[in-house]
């Protein structure tokens, strides 16, 4: 016995520690970090947390992101929502079919809004057509916007239905007019945008992405219009579209990927980054038309020329519409970039392409200062462009003007060359398109 007592203490000791250090320590941390790392998980797998204690029981209705995957959630919901009895109908949920899991799926989204009771900052739903079908998703929309008053971020994703579900005629989204005015970041994957309407007062949308879309040019145009404060817009992989027509006083970022188009016009004078990739629908379409707000004085900006112009191999009409009042950083000037060759060569050395020397017939250079940079670039244009009808240049004062004047006496590479300066009245980048 005095053995047992004289070890006991011991044993107990350890084993107290080794529970210490086998406890569920994650528990211990407070409803910040856990809410926060529910975030992370897709709706399902955060609910279904609720069973591993009664520490994390109901957090999942704290997060401030929710994610609804109709891939991730279609099979296991019957078994959890059933066993967890969050509803009050559980029979509802009794079938095995993936089509049935599909039409009830709505239903789930819609309860576990309802249910959640934090505030959501953002959301992103992937759903089948059926959803639209029977008007779900504007349902899902509503209901969150009016009871989430601090939902910022809202992406929204179809998927092809079911073979099950095919025969379904498929509707149009039904959204309620102006019921996207209070996001920050809106995403549209795989739909066809024609609820323009939706767009109204939507002054706090900066973030736009379009992808895998079908709209036209009218739907675009009203969006743009509406979405004052836009600041970054995609335009990926989508369709519908006959001309790009973009004018936008402070858009930032503009990315348009693998788009279809005929005419492309870029109108936005803060645009700090242009992302294009029209490889495939340059080159099939023919693109024969393009604008651009450039500034040809700084290198970054020069250097996105001669790449967009290879890929314009039927370029017939150019517009460049200069900066009236320039906010990049001096530093960027090409003329303070060392050359290994005399400033006059740069634009051949740029290597514009063939299209410049052997389709451009119309060239329209707007807000022109005067400045050395702007000059060659206009002096490549008349010497180099055999085919160029004529070349129109709206300068801004009679300094460029009197600079203007000297391109006139310039040898022509093209005999049909008119060369027409004018001075502009009103602000450029409102002028109409001479096209």
């Amino acid at each position: 016995m005095s053995h047992t007592d004289s070890t006991s203490p011991i044993l107990s000791t350890r084993v107290r520690v080794q529970n210490d250090e086998n406890g569920d320590l994650i528990s211990k941390f407070p409803d910040e970090i856990l809410t926060n790392i529910l975030s992370k998980l897709h709706i399902d797998e955060a609910v279904r947390c609720s069973v591993l204690s009664k520490r994390w029981e109901g957090l999942w209705k704290q997060t401030s992101h929710i994610e609804f995957d109709v891939n991730h959630m279609i099979i296991p919901m019957t078994k959890l929502l059933h066993s967890r009895a969050l509803f009050p109908h559980p029979g509802f949920f009794l079938s095995k079919s993936k089509a049935e899991g599909v039409y009830r799926y709505g239903y789930v989204i819609f309860q576990l809004i309802r249910l959640h009771s934090g505030d959501i900052s953002s959301c992103r739903i992937v759903h089948f057509q059926n959803s639209l079908s029977i008007g779900e998703v504007g349902i899902w929309v509503d209901l969150l916007v009016e009871r989430k008053k601090c939902l910022k971020d809202l992406s929204l994703k179809c998927l092809p239905g079911l073979r099950e579900i095919s025969k379904l005629e498929i509707s149009k989204p039904r959204f309620r007019c102006g019921v996207f005015d209070c996001l920050g970041s809106l995403e549209f994957i795989n739909y066809t945008i024609d609820f323009g309407y939706a767009f109204e007062n939507c002054k706090r949308l900066k973030t736009l992405k379009l992808k895998w879309t079908h709209l036209d040019d009218e739907t675009l145009s009203g969006i743009l219009e509406n979405c004052e404060a836009l600041e970054s817009l995609s335009l990926i992989h989508s369709t519908g579209l006959a001309r790009l027509i973009i004018r936008n006083s402070k858009l930032k970022v503009l990315h348009i990927h693998a788009l279809w188009v005929d005419e492309l016009g870029i109108y936005t004078p803060n645009l700090d980054v242009l992302s294009l990739d029209f490889t495939r629908c340059l080159l099939q379409n023919n693109l024969s038309k393009l604008s651009m707000d450039l500034d040809l004085n700084y290198i970054e900006e020069a250097m996105e020329l001669p790449f967009v112009l290879r890929l314009c191999i039927s370029l017939q009409v150019l517009e460049i519409v200069l900066p009236f009042y320039s906010h990049k950083s001096s530093v960027s000037s090409l003329s303070d970039h060392p050359l290994s060759y005399p400033m006059s060569m740069i634009w051949e050395r740029l290597e514009l392409c063939n299209c410049i020397r052997q389709k451009l017939k119309f060239v329209y250079v707007r807000g022109f200062k005067g400045e050395l940079e702007e000059v060659e670039f206009a002096k490549y244009l008349i010497t180099r462009a055999t085919m160029m009808k004529k070349i129109t240049i709206v300068v801004r004062d009679n300094y460029s003007m009197d600079v203007a004047k000297t391109l006139l006496s310039l040898p022509r590479a093209s005999d049909n060359l008119s060369i027409n300066l004018k001075y502009f009245n009103a602000y450029y980048y409102h002028m109409e398109v001479l096209f």
